[in-house]
């Protein structure tokens, strides 16, 4: 591994998972440095991560927003049952080229955070809300138009009433 140029190692670590590339930046200086390119951060998925997302924390995700910022492209945070309205704004503010975001089952997100998402994220092709505080009726009646005005690139917006 010690004679392989930068970008071969750059290719194999985009295979890694969250958890292996945060213990292969531990290995050597080289490695974080080429672990720290922001091409392998532009899909964050802890809903692949079991380990993360049950016991994840708001800091986390956040210090990862503030490293990568307008890099992130898709971010999917199922089954974060932790992350609340506060981190969502959060994800709006640093994260303006978010195309895709995935909250399904994070029950502490509301109406209010995905309207402010929707203020700063503009090019937002994709949320999935399943299993959210996010109410239909509130939805569907007040906030639909809301984030299809604020949101002009929005395509997808999907939620699924909790029963």
């Amino acid at each position: 591994m010690h004679s392989l140029h930068d970008s071969i190692l750059l290719e194999i670590f985009s295979f890694l998972q969250i958890c292996e590339k945060l213990r292969c930046a531990r290995v050597s200086r080289r490695w974080r440095r080429i672990l720290n390119d922001w091409k392998l951060w532009q899909r964050i998925d802890l809903k692949t991560e079991s380990r993360l997302s049950n016991f994840g924390r708001e800091d986390t995700v956040t210090d990862w927003l503030l490293a990568w910022r307008e890099h992130i492209l898709e971010l999917y945070l199922d089954d974060c049952h932790w992350l609340t309205d506060q981190c969502i704004c959060t994800i709006g503010d640093f994260c303006t080229n978010l195309r895709t975001l995935s909250l399904n089952c994070c029950t502490k997100v509301g109406n209010p955070a995905i309207i402010y998402l929707a203020k700063f994220c503009h090019r937002l092709h994709r949320v999935e809300l399943y299993q959210t505080r996010v109410t239909a009726i509130g939805l569907v009646f007040a906030y639909i138009d809301k984030i299809s005005t604020l949101c002009l690139c929005i395509k997808a917006l999907l939620h699924f009433e909790n029963r």
